[in-house]
């Protein structure tokens, strides 16, 4: 440089001026996505060129990480919450250049959140199994019932979900039920819950035809009745007699201690729980009665407690000459006494199923008189 002015000039010492370029970042060496198992560590690197020194910003979701000043960037202990897109940004006196997103994928074994419970069911109805399972990516599920993995039939749909249902339940969908879950990450089974069905009763042993022979009409002629059936416990017994239930005949079995003819007819039993009922086969009770002479006097004594009374009307309104609904008074013959029977007035039974009752009580074989249609219901012999 040289100054000058009137005096004179001046010449400075030489200067030597060195133009060094500064150049901006570019990225050489993109961030590369990755996939691994929660609680494993994740790192990921950039490469650059340009003029040093660079600044780095790591940003995650659209959010700056802070403290991440450098080419490396490393999640410690991933979880679920962790995975996602992440870049960086390189950055120095001349510029700015973005990488490419890499994206962080964080898979979780399954774990049961609701595991499933047992189940109690009555037979045929319809239940479900139900279990809630969280994992990442979603599991594969399978059912199995007794260490057998189960498919699709006609006892089950929905078996590749974490709803099992159970279809019209029968005894054999009856065991232990357990569920699997499993992904790329691992597999976990539930406990064993088990499916209880209610069964129907089932009569397994019907009462049989009886026919026993009278030869003493004093004589205590017992007659047994039996019936067996399976079904789930309680079950309850209710014994019938040609169609009307009898009171307090509530067993397996039923005893009748001195049958005679007035006991002819129908039994069947009918068994219930709280799954449903079941009714047995008809059982035939016919008392034959040896015809022997009575002759000493005391057959003849005899033969007057055997005595029946039976008076009534063939008017049951006289206003209107009604047959229906008759007045009927009927006394001994070794019926229970002090008894009212009324009946349906629009459906009364007829009155020849007491005269049937009365013959047969004399032990006269007779199964039909007039018109008829059996024995007379809700009649009872006296105790004493």
């Amino acid at each position: 440089m040289v100054i000058t002015n009137t005096f004179g000039a001046v010449t400075s010492a030489p200067a030597v001026l060195n133009i060094t370029p500064v150049f901006a970042p570019v990225i050489t060496n993109q961030p590369v996505s990755l996939t691994l198992l929660a609680g494993s560590n994740a790192t990921f690197s950039v490469g650059s060129r340009g003029t040093a020194p660079f600044n780095y910003q790591w940003v995650w979701g659209g959010v700056a990480l802070p403290s991440n000043d450098a080419p490396t960037l490393t999640v410690t202990n991933a979880t679920l919450a962790d995975a996602g897109n992440y870049f960086v940004q390189v950055f120095n006196s001349a510029g700015l250049a973005s990488s490419a997103s890499a994206t962080l994928t964080v898979h979780a074994p399954p774990v049961f959140v609701v595991p499933p419970q047992d189940r109690t069911v009555l037979q045929v109805a319809t239940t479900n199994f139900t279990a809630e399972v969280t994992s990442v990516p979603a599991p594969v599920i399978a059912w199995f019932k007794n260490g057998v993995r189960l498919t699709y039939s006609a006892g089950y749909t929905a078996i590749n979900t974490t709803n099992l249902i159970v279809l019209a339940a029968q005894s054999g969908q009856a065991g232990s039920y357990v569920v699997v879950a499993t992904n790329v990450a691992g597999a976990v089974t539930s406990a064993p819950v088990t499916l209880t069905v209610l069964l129907t009763p089932a009569i397994t042993l019907q009462p049989r035809n009886v026919t026993p022979t009278r030869t003493d009409y004093a004589g205590n002629v017992p007659v047994t009745l039996n019936v067996a059936a399976t079904g789930a416990a309680p079950l309850h017994y209710q014994w019938h007699f040609n169609g009307g239930e009898l009171p307090g005949q509530t067993n397996a079995a039923l005893v009748l201690t001195n049958i005679v003819r007035l006991h002819n007819g129908l039994y069947q039993a009918v068994v219930r729980n709280v799954a449903g009922a079941a009714t047995s086969s008809n059982a035939l009770v016919r008392v034959w009665v040896s015809q022997q002479p009575m002759m000493d006097a005391e057959r003849i004594l005899r033969d007057f407690d055997r005595t029946t009374v039976f008076l009534g009307s063939n008017l049951g309104d006289g206003s209107c000459h009604s047959t229906r609904n008759l007045p009927v008074l009927l006394a001994a013959g070794g019926f229970k006494r002090g008894q009212h029977l009324p009946f349906d007035q629009q459906n009364p039974p007829p009155l020849c199923n007491l005269y049937v009752s009365m013959l047969q009580r004399l032990d006269i074989e007779a199964d039909k008189f007039g018109t008829s249609t059996g024995t007379f219901t809700g009649l009872e012999l006296s105790r004493g």
